[in-house]
């Protein structure tokens, strides 16, 4: 082999070489990809983390109850959100966190304030044209039967106080309940004055819109109004009419 060919094969090999390394240095390389971790107290007060870019959203639900990890997330612009649970006081929390460079994220810890499960709910109602407060309220079951129970006494009510209830059978959720297959009740004072009112005596009636039926929590809502009548002398008593009528997250003892 002469001096011209070796040198026309190692030029070419050269170049081959320099050929196929600036391929490889050419390739294209994964972009680096961040994370955003967060942690909230108490467990369960979150129920789940939402991440949003452009039209994009991602949904990352806990983990043990108190753990929320993004991972594989692309440098940008991400609208964080949690969705606290039920009865946790604190409004949902959204702020925009930015990754850089595949950074990962670590939030400090989302602190949650639980309502007190024992406070009682509101309910109010207009009987013949009075507003009443019933500051004691509740609901409970009896059997099969969901009493809803409302006290407001010492209002200046002819004998002192007015109470209501409302009977609602095997209810499993919300939904319109009316009468005759489910009851309301009026009572006016205590024995021995007490008069009682019901809507099952002929001429009443009965509506009841159940908004919120929580068995977790096991609070109700809703809005209700009746037509009760007196029970043993419906001619000699003036009818219960009972109007915006509501009820709000009152507890189911």
């Amino acid at each position: 082999m002469n001096l011209k060919k070796a040198f026309f094969l190692f030029t070419s090999l050269i170049s081959c070489i320099t050929f196929f390394w600036g391929c490889e240095n050419d390739a294209v390389k994964p972009k680096p990809t961040g994370s955003i971790k967060a942690v909230v107290s108490p467990a369960g007060a979150v129920t789940k983390m939402q991440l949003s870019k452009s039209a994009d959203i991602i949904t990352i639900l806990p983990q043990n109850g108190d753990t929320f990890l993004a991972e594989n997330l692309e440098d940008g612009p991400y609208l964080v959100s949690f969705w606290k649970a039920s009865y946790f006081n604190e409004e949902y929390y959204t702020r925009t966190i930015t990754i850089k460079n595949g950074q990962a994220i670590v939030l400090d810890t989302l602190k949650f304030t639980r309502q007190d499960t024992t406070k009682p709910g509101t309910m109010s109602a207009t009987i013949n044209d009075i507003k009443y407060i019933f500051d004691i309220n509740h609901a409970e079951w009896i059997g099969s039967t969901l009493w809803i129970s409302g006290f407001s006494h010492n209002v200046g009510s002819p004998y002192g106080s007015k109470d209501i209830g409302i009977a609602l059978q095997q209810v499993t959720g919300p939904g319109i309940f009316s009468s005759p297959s489910y009851a309301g009740i009026g009572l006016s004072g205590f024995p021995p004055v007490s008069l009682l009112w019901a809507t099952n005596v002929s001429g009443g009636n009965l509506t009841v819109n159940l908004t919120k039926f929580d068995t977790i929590n096991n609070r109700l809502s809703g809005e209700f109004s009746f037509k009760a009548i007196h029970i043993t002398s419906p001619g000699s008593y003036t009818p219960q009419t009972v109007t915006k009528g509501i009820f709000t997250d009152v507890l189911i003892k």
